[in-house]
């Protein structure tokens, strides 16, 4: 009896609430809604209580999600109806009248494409005529077809060349990063040789130049040696003739001519490979 007397109360709750009807064309902002003032309370308070317990397990999810701007502020009004219901059954009939539109569109085209009816023909005569209409547009089908063949056949001989021309590229493109390989190589080992034979050229240059330098200072001090030398021995020659004995009376004249001959001829000789020493040294520069 409790249950039934509950089920009546929620019965009779729900007979005071008016339906709300919704209109596509008009949109929710040419909606009216009318609740009786005894009910408002309690559906605020059925949603607090709903919307309690869901927040003890989850957080409550808005109910106005993906909904249009217009329709959010609309259906905030009436927070206690479900604005999702009504968004989905506005978007159905949307879809409902753009099928009827779409299936006019076609049928229309539909119609354009079949030739008119003539008036005072016969059902023979309406027949023989779509049939060579029919017959018509077949040829011509049949002649699209093998245009259509045609081109494809043309696209695949196309396709076949882009291939062919792909792979002719990639192997060209393999021989060139080849032989610029090759290239770098070769260049490398140039730029090497010459940057190792110009530090060999300068260092036998810098040796070849400090060998000059040694040899004209030893060709200096040979020199100087020598004509110390040179002076030695004429001093020698001074001190002997001077120490030697007298030469006897018949022989002296030619002996001391003899003895100056000789020492005339020693000295002649001295001076002509001085001489030609001097002349056999390069000169500097």
């Amino acid at each position: 009896e409790g249950r039934t007397e509950q089920g009546d109360e929620e019965q009779s709750k729900e007979e005071k609430k008016e339906v709300v009807k919704v209109d596509p064309d008009e949109g929710p902002a040419k909606q009216e809604e009318t609740v009786p003032e005894e009910t408002a309370p309690q559906c605020r308070s059925g949603n607090d209580l709903k919307g309690s317990k869901q927040g003890k397990n989850k957080e409550v999810e808005d109910p106005f999600a993906g909904l249009p701007a217009s329709w959010q502020a609309f259906w905030a009004t009436v927070p206690h109806l479900d604005a999702q219901a009504a968004f989905k059954h506005y978007q159905k009939e949307q879809e409902r009248k753009q099928k009827a539109i779409d299936k006019a569109t076609v049928s229309a085209n539909l119609a354009d494409l079949f030739p008119a009816a003539v008036d005072g023909e016969d059902m023979d005569e309406e027949v023989m005529r779509l049939e060579n209409e029919i017959q018509r547009r077949q040829d011509v089908v049949n002649e699209r077809k093998r245009t259509f063949a045609e081109v494809e056949r043309n696209l695949m001989r196309a396709r076949t060349l882009d291939r062919d021309e792909q792979e002719h590229e990639r192997k060209l493109g393999r021989m060139t990063d080849k032989a610029s390989y090759v290239h770098g190589v070769v260049q490398g080992k140039l730029r090497s040789s010459d940057t190792y034979f110009t530090f060999l050229y300068e260092d036998t240059t810098g040796t070849h130049a400090k060998k000059v330098i040694t040899l004209n200072r030893a060709r200096n001090l040979m020199n100087r040696k020598i004509d110390d030398m040179k002076g030695e021995i004429r001093e020698l020659l001074k001190v002997a003739a001077e120490t030697l004995p007298p030469p006897a009376e018949g022989t002296s004249v030619d002996q001391s001519g003899g003895s100056n001959k000789a020492i005339t001829t020693s000295e002649e000789e001295a001076s002509a490979s001085d001489v030609e020493k001097l002349s056999a040294v390069p000169k500097k520069g």
